[in-house]
């Protein structure tokens, strides 16, 4: 497959401890007691997202805020994709969460295979009127449990975490896949892709 990427691309490959998601949500305003309801396990899942200017934050600074421990893998050249390779190789059995612009999302998406298989892909764009529109399309447990955070976090690096903290324990092999189309308040920056992952086998 040739990969062609047009400008600087930053990945922030984050590997979701036990409890990360507690600072998170703590910031989002929610009790804690609620936390440990909605979100658990999140300790096998590995979290891979954009950290270029486009994002309309400063992505690496919102991951420490969150508490998570992070590598940077820089995209631009081989040797940056090589990394990128052996990332993945070593994340096997883990969920996966991959949060960025269009393309290079496609590009990412083309490694997943065999191990992975994508359960959920979200495209996230700005409409008229002050408005985020979100069309989800995949397993329908996850999407549904997704979509009650939309009006709750604030920025892209807020919803990486809670795709990363949705492992696959959690829901059932068999759900049905379906669609799901959104609004929430806009977040800062570009328009963004989201695909969560299941390792293959599993579902």
């Amino acid at each position: 497959m040739s990969i062609t990427l047009s400008s600087r691309r930053t990945f922030l490959q984050a590997t979701v401890r036990g409890g990360a998601a507690l600072p998170l949500l703590t910031s989002l305003g929610v009790a804690t007691n609620a936390i440990a309801s909605d979100l658990t396990e999140t300790e096998n899942s590995l979290c891979l997202f954009e950290a270029d200017a486009a994002m309309g934050a400063d992505m690496a600074a919102g991951v420490r805020q969150i508490g998570l421990a992070y590598q940077t893998v820089t995209l631009d050249d081989a040797a940056g994709w090589s990394a990128m390779l052996d990332t993945l190789e070593s994340a096997r059995g883990r969920s996966l969460a991959v949060l960025g612009r269009p393309a290079t999302v496609f590009a990412v998406r083309g490694m997943l295979e065999p191990t992975w298989r994508v359960v959920l892909e979200g495209r996230h764009g700005r409409q008229v009127g002050s408005q985020m529109r979100h069309e989800f399309a995949g397993l329908d447990a996850p999407m549904k449990q997704l979509a009650g955070w939309l009006d709750r976090v604030r920025d892209p690096a807020q919803y990486a975490v809670v795709l990363a903290s949705m492992t696959r324990g959690e829901f059932s092999a068999d759900a049905e896949r379906k669609t799901l189309d959104l609004n929430s308040h806009v977040w800062p920056g570009s328009d963004l892709v989201s695909l969560l992952a299941w390792p293959k086998g599993v579902v």
